[in-house]
């Protein structure tokens, strides 16, 4: 499997390429969509990011689940990766909860924080 960035472009229904895994065709503006790692062939034009927020709604929400699908593809690929991942992020997460929960009790218990009593004494 190629693991490619992945690029929304628009076409026409009779330049879709065989290999287009993600494919929307709006039969009311006669346009084709294909989001694809790969340029396809034919006369297809890449679609920017910035205008997808045109899209009409049903185009919107296949673009959403085919990112979804992609998503899930590669979690499912990289599970471990991922799971490492996110444990690093709630390690870092939970300390920086627990440094704030100090800060806040200190405060509370009308001392200084040890960030800010530096300052404070610096300057008497």
């Amino acid at each position: 499997m190629k693991t490619g960035k992945y690029q929304l472009y628009v076409g026409h229904l009779q330049d879709i390429p065989d290999y287009a895994e993600f494919s929307y065709y709006d039969s009311v503006k006669r346009r084709l969509f294909l989001l694809s790692d790969r340029k396809p062939d034919g006369k297809f034009a890449p679609v920017p990011p910035e205008m997808w927020l045109d899209l009409t709604p049903d185009e919107g929400k296949w673009l959403r689940e085919s990112c979804l699908a992609l998503n899930r593809r590669w979690l499912e690929a990289h599970r471990h990766e991922a799971a490492d991942t996110a444990n690093a992020f709630l390690d870092l997460f939970e300390k920086e909860l627990k440094k704030e929960a100090r800060n806040a009790k200190e405060i509370k218990d009308g001392g200084e924080t040890s960030e800010s009593g530096g300052a404070e004494e610096a300057a008497h």
